[in-house]
């Protein structure tokens, strides 16, 4: 799971899903930064609010997610099935799965505490993301703040609705391919240039340093001006291939670069699949008895094949543990 591929580096595929993703979840390329920019004093520090929000950010989604899903994920289901299921999902399998060890009662309430923040989270993005459509309408349309909110809120339902009823066609994959990652490297390199040749470095790189408590290297500006365009325009531009292959349904969702053999989720959902009881085991703890149940029965997985650039379904054998 933690293998590099280096190989990757090589592939815009690669690129493309890193910047997408990076400026997501930093809300660069959608109008929510700008959005959380517009409360800010002239005299405000944005170099030093910059660096601690990207770091804070990275550093607990990739390294506090990490520490906190894949231990559990390997002491309760094995590290054959971190392996099997590595994925950005993993958390919605582990966490519930914990949550059942401690009991119905308890397991509820852990539940709704963890799925709660989980809504909060992505219901406050999504009233950040609107701010933007909502200000524009009472500005140039002098709409009302209610009317702004339901005509967002109107605009997300039926945006909304095709991926939940067609979600079995991959429409919802389609959304967030080119919503979720094309769109925000495209929007992100048009306000780079933006920013650079239409503003102007020298006013915008004034604009940074302002009451900044921090120096910013002056070669940043530079890189501002000058590299970040290219790089972003020739990821663009080396992802039209792939962006056809996408179209026509030819893609392989980047699966190739990330490792050699792509395993998906299991599909087998239904708990009806029988198995052979392959270890029974009894541990008493502080006068409490646990017996643990480990089964093991034939299942499914997708494999990619780089040589053939195929998906393949190849069967194996899988593992489930039950403690009584």
């Amino acid at each position: 799971m933690w293998t590099p591929q280096f190989d990757s580096l090589l592939s815009a595929k690669v690129w493309l899903a890193a910047a997408g993703q990076i400026f997501f979840t930093l809300s660069v390329g959608m109008g929510t930064i700008h959005c959380y920019a517009a409360y800010l004093n002239s005299r405000d520090d944005i170099a030093l609010n910059a660096v601690s929000a990207g770091f804070m950010n990275e550093f607990v989604e990739v390294v506090l997610g990490s520490l906190i899903v894949i231990p559990i994920a390997a002491g309760y289901l094995g590290l054959d099935w971190v392996i099997q299921n590595a994925g950005f999902g993993m958390a919605f399998q582990t966490m519930p799965y914990l949550f059942q060890q401690w009991g119905s009662a308890l397991a509820v309430v852990a539940g709704v505490c963890w799925f709660g923040l989980l809504f909060f989270a992505g219901i406050t993005s999504s009233l950040a993301m609107g701010t933007p459509w909502m200000g524009f309408m009472q500005d140039e349309f002098n709409w009302s703040k209610n009317k702004g909110a339901w005509s967002f809120g109107g605009l997300v339902l039926i945006m909304g609705l095709p991926t939940v009823i067609f979600y079995n066609e991959g429409l919802f994959d389609q959304y967030d391919y080119w919503a979720g990652t094309v769109s925000l490297v495209v929007f992100a390199f048009l306000e780079t240039i933006l920013f650079s040749y239409i503003f102007g470095i020298k006013k915008g790189w004034a604009e940074i340093n302002q009451g900044a408590d921090i120096k910013i290297p002056s070669f940043y500006k530079y890189i501002i001006l000058i590299i970040t365009p290219l790089l972003l325009g020739a990821v663009l531009f080396s992802s039209l291939p792939d962006w056809i292959d996408k179209v026509k349904d030819n893609d392989t969702n980047n699966k190739e670069w990330f490792a050699s053999e792509f395993y998906a989720e299991n599909f087998e959902a239904t708990g009806e699949k029988y198995g052979t009881v392959e270890e029974v085991a009894t541990e008493t703890v502080e006068n409490v008895t646990t017996n643990t149940v480990k089964f093991a029965f034939e299942d499914t997985k997708k494999v990619f094949d780089k040589a053939t650039e195929t998906i393949k379904m190849v069967p194996f054998t899988n593992h489930k543990e039950y403690k009584i």
